[in-house]
C-alpha cells in the first residue's frame, strides 16, 4: 500500500502523487491546485490519477480554473484525502497509526485488495496507475 502525508499546500505533480496513493492523510492547509495550464501545458501527466480519485467533473474544475487554490476540505470532499488534522503533531500521529494498521494487515489481503481495485478501474476504462 502506498502511504502518503501532506503537510502544505500540493501544485502539480504534488497532488498526482497523492491522487496515486492509496490513501492520503492532510493537514487542513494542504490546499491543492493543478496549475499546468496557466503555465501553457495541460496536465497530462497526472491527469488519469487525478481524474481517477477525483472525478471527471473536479479534475476538469481543477485543470480549467488552473490558478484557483482549493481548500483541503474541498479536496477530501471530493476523495483525494481520506483524512484531514488541524495541526501537524496530530497528522504525524495519524499517518503513523495508519503505517502500523497497514504493517499488520495481511501482505496477501492488501495484495487482493489491490488487485480488486485495480480490475474495477480497469474496467470503467479509466487509466488506473
Amino acid at each position: 500500500m502506498f502511504l502518503v502525508q501532506v503537510q502544505g499546500k500540493a501544485v502539480g505533480g504534488g497532488v498526482g502523487i497523492a491522487a496515486a496513493a492509496d490513501y492520503a492523510l492532510a493537514h487542513e492547509s494542504a490546499s491543492v491546485k493543478l496549475s499546468e495550464l496557466a503555465v501553457g501545458i495541460g496536465p497530462f501527466v497526472v491527469g488519469p490519477a487525478v481524474e481517477r480519485k477525483v472525478g471527471t467533473s473536479a479534475f476538469s474544475e481543477m485543470s480549467i480554473d488552473a490558478s484557483n487554490w482549493r481548500t483541503a476540505r474541498w479536496a477530501s470532499d471530493k476523495g483525494l484525502y481520506a483524512e484531514l488534522y488541524t495541526n501537524h503533531e496530530d497528522l504525524s500521529a495519524g499517518t503513523q497509526r495508519m503505517a502500523l494498521t497497514l504493517a499488520k494487515s495481511s501482505p496477501e489481503a492488501m495484495a487482493e485488495l489491490k488487485k480488486s481495485i485495480l480490475e474495477r478501474c480497469r474496467k470503467t476504462g479509466m487509466s488506473c496507475w
